[in-house]
């Protein structure tokens, strides 16, 4: 069996955090839209793909992300929910870790919202908006959520923190969580959808081709 991908030079974002890389706002409004465009169409084939993270976003030679790993992606029909605790902890949502606990209903699409709402605050301050490791125990996050608010940057525009607020709402039935809730947010009311489904739109930041060398 061979698999064939599509070749990636710009490195992952993971990488590009390592070495200190201070994003500027448009290049993670980029990135937020691209993933955004993204979860929608894995949405449409019914795709929870569960692991969406900086080392899982992959940039090509002009900026533009690209989302990969789908190693625990799991595909469910209508009206399903899944149940199984996948994921890296510091990036799943709530509802994950409180099926397993509880055997609540599960989860759906809106799991791989909150990772985005995630994704994109480590970008911006360089952190995660929760203090959480592989080694915390389910039940800890579970109090973690119910019991820590998180403080978002004061310099940050309102906007922004509306929309991260959204992506990081504990309770997926007011979470955002399809591409039509992220257009119609304040935020993004100026991006050019059509631009960024195309690859058109410019990127914010484009790796230099050491910086490309060395992501290898």
């Amino acid at each position: 069996m061979f698999m064939v991908v599509d070749l990636l030079l710009g490195g992952d974002l993971r990488y590009h955090l390592q070495q200190s890389v201070q994003f500027n706002e448009d290049a993670i409004k980029l990135y937020v839209c691209e993933m955004a465009l993204a979860l929608d169409y894995l949405q449409s084939q019914h795709i929870i793909h569960r692991d969406i993270k900086p080392d899982n976003i992959l940039l090509d030679e002009q900026g533009h992300a690209h989302l990969t790993d789908f190693n625990i992606a799991t595909i469910i029909k209508d009206g399903e929910r899944a149940t199984a605790l996948a994921g890296t902890k510091p990036y799943m949502a709530p509802e994950i870790f409180q099926s397993f606990v509880s055997g609540g209903t599960g989860y759906a699409f809106e799991v791989d919202w909150w990772s985005l709402g995630v994704t994109a605050f480590e970008i911006l301050r360089g952190w995660r908006p929760y203090e959480i490791h592989a080694s915390n125990s389910v039940e800890s996050l579970m109090q973690l959520f119910s019991t820590v608010s998180v403080q978002y940057c004061p310099a940050w525009p309102k906007d922004l923190v509306s929309l991260l607020r959204k992506l990081l709402t504990v309770n997926p039935e007011h979470r955002f969580s399809c591409l039509s809730d992220m257009q119609g947010a304040p935020y993004l009311s100026q991006v050019n959808w059509d631009a960024v489904y195309e690859k058109k739109a410019e990127a914010g930041f484009v790796p230099n081709p050491t910086e490309r060398s060395a992501a290898l």
